[in-house]
This record gives C-alpha cells, structure tokens and sequence, in this order.
C-alpha cells in the first residue's frame, strides 16, 4: 500500500530564515532561543508525520530537504555574532515592483505579438531601448534598498522575484532571447492547431503569454479576457520545438507527449542556467561564503593553489539559498561570480567533493565559452579533459550522483 504523503506549509520558509540567521550570526544573547526554536520545529515535523503514519523520508521532496537540512544543524557550534555588530537589516517593502514588472508584461507581448519574424538582435532600437529602462528600474531598487541600509535580497519574496527578473533582463542578450521565445510562443499560440486544445467557448478569446520568475514551469488560467499563461523564465532561449511543447501543454493538459517534453527540458542544463543567473542577482556575496561546514573562501584558495598555481584571480563566491539536486554548482562569466550549491555544505560531503564542484567552475571560469555556427558550448572535449585531471574525479563523481539520488528520491 502507497504510504500517504502530507506537505508541511511553511518549513522550506523556515530552513531559508534559519539560513540566513546563520549567514548573520546569533547574537549570543539568542543563542539558548534559537537552538530551541529549531529543535521545537523538529519534533513539530516529526510529531505531524508521526500522526500520519509517516517518516520523515515520505515527505514530499522540498519538504523532506528541509527537514534533513535543520536536523543536521550543528546546535552546539553555532556562528555567534558580536553584541556590537550591527544588526541585519529589516525586510525593506518597495510598493511599486510588481506593477513595474506588469507593465513589461504589456509591452513585450504587444511587441511580442505583433513581430514577424520571431527573432530578435541586440541592436534593434526596441531591444536597446527596453534595456536602458530596465537597468534604470533596477537601479532605483538598488538605490532605494541601499538608503534603507540593506539590498534587494532585504526585499519580500515576490518584490524580490521581481527585482530578479528586471535586472536579468537588463542585459540586452538576456532580453533578446527573452523576446525571442516570447515571439516564438505568441507564433505557436496563434495557429489552429493550438487554438483547438482550447474549450470551444475560448478558441475565439486571446491567449496572453509571459515569461517570469515562478516557482512552477508553467501555470494557465482562464479569465474574462482570455487565456492567461505565466511560463517559468528558464524556458527563454529553448529550441523552438520545446517552446511549441510549452505552449500546447500550458494550453491542454492532455497533451501528455508535450507535458512529459517540457518537464525533460526543465531538468537540463540550459534551464538551470537561467534559474541560477536569476538567484545571483540578490545573493549575498559579503558574507555568504561560510557555511556550516565549509567555507568558500577556503575552498577556492585550496583548489586555486592546487591546479591553477595560484594565478587564478578570486570570483564572487557565495553559496544558493536552495537545495539542490542537479546542479551543485554554476559560474556565471558577467558577475565572476561562483555559486555552490548548499547541498553540498553538509557534514557528510568530503571535502573533495567541494573541491571538485569549486574546481569544475573554475575551468568554465578560466577556459570561458566556446561559439560554433552561433551555438554556445561550455563542455567542450578539452574543458572534459581538463576535468579528468582533478586527483579523484572519479570519487567525487561518486560522491555527487549519490547526493543527487538522495535528493530526488
């Protein structure tokens, strides 16, 4: 019999406050509390499961994560914060950041839907002058977090969501793709056939398409207007044929082939790629090197004195603020910026298996991106050699497909 499953609202929320309380320090004062608190909320979790019949490893996976990630705190050996020290920041409201990001919306599906052909170059007057805005909207967040002494990533989740989108975009490659796929989906949504997935009643009503910072890959909803869809923005710069894919599926749920192609294209690269970008735009990148049991910094210079004899100029080093599963790393070439994955910062991982995440982004790093007949390639066959020469590839490899089985078990 299928054991039931039961979802814990509020513990993933709970593990990113303990992060980040972590990240800053406990002041001493609330030392004795804060080990409290988190050990009321284990045996909370373990009481609830207890009542269903469960073990915490029939959680659902984010909920499971979370609850692995609390239980294997270090209690005793928390990261104390100076009385002096100042204090972090409050959460910093900004009214506006959401109905900036819905105007857009508005202009790039009127400029989305009215394009032929779907592609998009950098140059054009509409690309160049969207760009300027956004880093000028961007800029006023930034400027505004600052006066109030903290940074976007201060900002509430949905502000911060939207701050993340305006200032990916603000890079006019970043908003040429965005506009291309955008195109490319409007294109799709128009024809027959996608009319047709639709109930009769609204085959003749519009279908609106944006894509967004959103926790899922895709959401559609029915409206007085028409069809509204809300894509996952990793799915910029997809192959046309995944776009199509997205579009039928978020237009019909039936479309089973369709569905099960989008949701194979969410766990690749390309789109991790994107997601990651977005995170790096409020990650903390001042103090969020240690974690509980590895710090970054120590990390790099290790490997960097190892098999780069030290020449390698530091990158922004910071850890996510999520588990992980596929990805335990990412280096993003705008912002030299290196991103662990906080699955890794975990008693259990050898320090090897840190060395190797860190030293694979240092190669994108040094070896950089290579451009054959307009296609990217980053694991090209001498970024694969060079790899291989980390002194125990083989048992880190070992040790990173076990973490990702665990994970998405």
């Amino acid at each position: 019999m299928t054991k039931r499953s039961i979802r814990i609202k509020g513990l993933v929320s709970l593990m990113n406050h303990v992060r980040e309380q972590l990240s800053q320090g406990i002041p001493a004062e609330d030392a004795d509390n804060f080990r409290a608190s988190v050990r009321d909320s284990i045996r909370t979790v373990e009481a609830l499961c207890r009542k269903n019949h469960i073990t915490p490893d029939d959680l659902p996976a984010p909920s499971r994560r979370a609850y692995a990630y609390l239980k294997g705190l270090d209690l005793r050996t928390l990261p104390l914060r100076a009385a002096d020290a100042p204090a972090a920041p409050k959460t910093i409201h900004i009214s506006n950041v959401i109905s900036t990001c819905n105007r857009y919306h508005d202009e790039f599906a009127h400029l989305a839907a009215a394009k032929q052909p779907p592609t998009w170059h950098t140059e054009q007057a509409d690309v160049v002058r969207l760009a300027k805005r956004l880093r000028s909207d961007a800029g006023a967040i930034e400027a505004i977090c600052a006066e109030e002494g903290g940074t976007p990533a201060n900002l509430p989740t949905q502000s911060q969501r939207g701050y993340q989108w305006l200032k990916f975009l603000a890079d006019a490659d970043t908003l040429e793709q965005h506009l291309t796929s955008l195109t490319q989906a409007y294109q799709k949504a128009k024809t027959s056939a996608a009319r047709k997935l639709l109930p009769p009643t609204r085959q003749q009503l519009p279908v609106h398409i944006d894509f967004y910072t959103t926790s899922v890959l895709y959401r559609t909803r029915a409206r007085d207007d028409g069809t509204h869809v809300v894509a996952n923005e990793g799915f910029i710069g997809a192959p046309r044929a995944i776009v199509k894919a997205l579009v039928y599926a978020a237009l019909s749920s039936k479309n089973k082939a369709q569905v099960a192609e989008v949701k194979a294209y969410a766990q690749e690269e390309a789109f991790d790629e994107v997601r990651v970008a977005l995170a790096l735009t409020t990650a903390d990148l001042s103090t969020n090197t240690q974690g509980q049991h590895f710090d970054l910094a120590e990390v790099f210079d290790r490997v960097n004195a190892t098999y780069f004899d030290g020449a390698l100029p530091r990158p922004r080093l910071t850890w996510n603020k999520t588990l992980t599963h596929r990805k335990f790393g990412h280096y993003q070439a705008t912002t030299d910026t290196v991103m662990v994955s906080l699955s890794l910062d975990d008693a259990s991982v050898p320090a090897y298996a840190v060395d190797f995440v860190m030293y694979h982004e240092l190669l994108h790093k040094q070896l950089g991106i290579k451009v054959v007949n307009g296609r990217r390639y980053a694991h090209t066959s001498a970024f694969k050699s060079a790899e291989r020469a980390f002194k125990r590839y083989n048992d880190a490899q070992k040790v990173l497909v076990r973490l990702s089985k665990q994970h998405r078990a």
